[in-house]
């Protein structure tokens, strides 16, 4: 929408005159209809929301959640990923800066970004068989599924050099990679569904 649209600025005024109270335990009609705004479009089963006040906050909380579920510690991530600027995220981002404040947050593991143009396995995305999705799998037999409480990637561009996430069947890739594990080891169902819902949406 750019910046100072006039729509938000009337939609910002309007819910300043209705007293909202943005903390995480606040409820009001807004935060209701968010809520349901959210349910219309996630798949089936999808039907909560845990609402944040920003990225970084809603990433953590989403690795912490997926920690607590599975009781299981490590998290897997691309090498040229960013998911914020806290502590935890800095360590599951691959920007660089996470160095000065390292080790960070054990449990992470790496895997190689579909970066088409410098692609890292040498290949033309027009005749790849998806190496970089493939590194995805290896990378979670390596670290153990038994052991892995979730996938993180992002939905639009790698942030940190504005990179496009790949291939348009790149999320789709992911997806098969992430159901590829043993059943009895990952939660494939949940995760599943979640990478069912990004590649659609993307």
């Amino acid at each position: 929408m750019g910046h100072g649209h006039p729509g938000m600025q009337q939609a910002m005024a309007e819910a300043g005159q209705r007293g909202l109270v943005a903390s995480p335990t606040a409820a009001f009609p807004d935060k209701a209809r968010a809520g349901q705004l959210l349910a219309e479009i996630t798949p089936p089963g999808l039907n909560k929301s845990f609402l944040c006040l920003s990225g970084a906050e809603a990433n953590e909380n989403a690795l912490k959640m997926a920690r607590m579920v599975t009781g299981r510690n490590k998290v897997v991530a691309r090498t040229r990923s960013y998911h914020g600027a806290t502590l935890a995220m800095l360590s599951l981002s691959g920007d660089p800066r996470r160095e000065l404040f390292e080790p960070g947050l054990p449990g992470i593991v790496r895997f190689t970004d579909p970066y088409c143009y410098r692609c890292k396995f040498d290949l033309d995305p027009n005749t790849c068989s998806r190496e970089c999705a493939q590194d995805l799998e290896t990378s979670l037999l390596e670290a153990g599924p038994e052991t892995v409480a979730a996938v993180f990637v992002e939905g639009d561009v790698i942030v940190i050099d504005r990179s496009p996430v790949g291939p348009p069947s790149n999320p789709a890739a992911v997806h098969s990679r992430c159901r590829c594990c043993p059943r009895k080891s990952m939660n494939t169902r949940s995760l599943g569904t979640m990478c069912r819902f990004v590649a659609q949406r993307i």
